[in-house]
């Protein structure tokens, strides 16, 4: 008897007319294999993309279902990986000596506001990885979680520094590269945006900084972002518009950052209102 898979729950549950998405204001049962379709990354990619990412971060073999053979655990709202997890690059480096088990996604109901949707980036070749992308290695997504339990900053707190109330802002974040490192934003109606998220006289050869100084940078990348796609450049008049009338950074609030290839990282944004 075949096991089934991640994409087999999603699709019983359309054949059913089951709604896909969390209905707001009501609280509905969560289960592990809602990460493909209520956690965060699964909101910004899909939950198609978001269990083709899933394999290809946490290196699941051809054939095994992601949910058993990683043993996720739900836990207040929190997705963890509980065995096979060898082949994840952790993104903060812990100075506990305990054993902590990976954490992969949040539910989304641990906020409010629509989760932007983005396309994944996906580049053809991963050059500086000498191959395809199948064989670059993921780090593990970075959230910004808040001494009391939630997580996410607005971005006009981030730009200010009201945000010292970010949990293990002093934890280091291991880079790969800093010099290449890179955001991406897939703003939708708009064109695919990038920018290098360090400065040239930032990229020294240490390539680790605190969880505080990235969350910093990020937004400073979201916020030109922002500035770059003002709304004299844009005509067509859809829910997502930047500008005045429009979503401005006021409406936003960065939950954190997804690793998508070498040196390429992609923002989790959800705003301060749902958008239909």
């Amino acid at each position: 008897m075949a096991i089934p898979t991640f994409m087999d729950f999603v699709d019983t549950r359309r054949r059913a007319g089951r709604s896909m998405h969390v209905q707001h204001g009501v609280n509905m049962p969560v289960s592990p294999a809602d990460v493909i379709v209520n956690g965060f990354i699964a909101r910004t990619f899909s939950p198609e993309d978001a269990d083709r990412y899933f394999m290809h971060l946490l290196g699941t073999p051809p054939g095994q279902d992601l949910l058993r053979y990683h043993g996720m655990l739900l836990q207040r709202d929190r997705w963890y990986i509980t065995c096979n997890s060898h082949f994840v690059r952790p993104s903060l480096r812990c100075v506990s000596t305990q054993n902590v088990l990976p954490l992969l996604d949040y539910h989304i109901g641990i906020g409010q506001g629509t989760v932007l949707p983005q396309r994944r980036w996906i580049p053809f070749d991963d050059f500086e990885n000498g191959g395809p992308i199948e064989g670059c290695r993921l780090q593990l997504p970075v959230f910004f979680v808040n001494r009391g339990g939630g997580v996410g900053f607005s971005l006009p707190d981030i730009l200010q520094r009201r945000d010292l109330d970010l949990y293990d802002a002093n934890k280091m974040v291991p880079l790969v590269d800093r010099v290449k490192a890179r955001l991406h934003v897939d703003w939708p109606d708009y064109r695919p945006w990038k920018c290098r998220i360090f400065r040239q006289d930032e990229t020294y050869a240490r390539n680790s900084i605190s969880l505080s100084h990235f969350m910093r940078l990020v937004g400073k990348s979201v916020a030109k972002f922002f500035k770059e796609c003002a709304p004299d450049r844009f005509t067509s008049i859809t829910q997502w518009r930047i500008g005045t009338g429009g979503i401005t950074q006021d409406h936003v609030k960065i939950i954190g950052v997804i690793h998508v290839s070498t040196h390429n990282w992609m923002p989790i944004i959800q705003l301060t209102h749902y958008v239909f």
